[in-house]
């Protein structure tokens, strides 16, 4: 049975089925909302509702994914308890996310990576579309004003040089020449 579904077929569905699920959501919400307008049936309407509620920011965090994880760069990322770590085929790295000090998008090339500062000047670079990269973008929106729809942006226009996304309102006067890059 299993041979039924092509195997690009099958990849495909792994790789939308939380898209496809927000949407079957969202799809279920309508129709909920639809029956509680024209019948009347008010607890039908409040699930419906709940449901659309629901299923508009699932629809945008998987579109904001797909759009991102779109092609495959070198290296796979891991994400361990509080630990950010990137192994690549010319190096890699381990940053605790909890002194993690800034978070730089640079494009070069059309080929953007995610550079990770931590809280003595050290960073990590890792590629966007690194195997496991959609990890980070859990990760990055727990940051306080992180801003991935920036970041979606930067690299849908294939802004070339260096961005910061985001840098820790917590730093302290000491940790911002660290950050700005003006430490030795």
């Amino acid at each position: 049975m299993s041979d039924f579904i092509r195997p690009e077929v099958k990849v495909w569905f792994e790789r939308n089925q939380e898209l496809l699920f927000a949407v079957f959501l969202l799809i279920l919400g309508l129709i909920g909302i639809g029956r509680g307008v024209f019948l009347g049936a008010t607890l039908s309407l409040a699930v419906g509702g709940t449901l659309f509620l629901i299923a508009l920011p699932l629809i945008r965090r998987s579109a904001m994914r797909l759009k991102l994880t779109r092609g495959q760069a070198a290296g796979i990322v891991l994400i361990d308890e509080r630990r950010i770590g990137f192994l690549g085929p010319d190096g890699g790295g381990f940053l605790e996310s909890d002194h993690l000090h800034g978070v730089d998008l640079r494009i070069s090339d059309g080929v953007a990576t995610w550079t990770l500062i931590g809280e003595e000047g050290q960073s990590l670079m890792v590629p966007v579309k690194a195997k496991g990269g959609e990890a980070l973008y859990d990760r990055f929106t727990s940051l306080p004003g992180f801003s991935l729809s920036t970041a979606l942006d930067l690299i849908e226009a294939n802004a070339e040089g260096s961005h910061r996304i985001w840098r820790n309102p917590d730093l302290k006067a000491g940790s911002a020449a660290l950050l700005s890059g003006d430490n030795p």
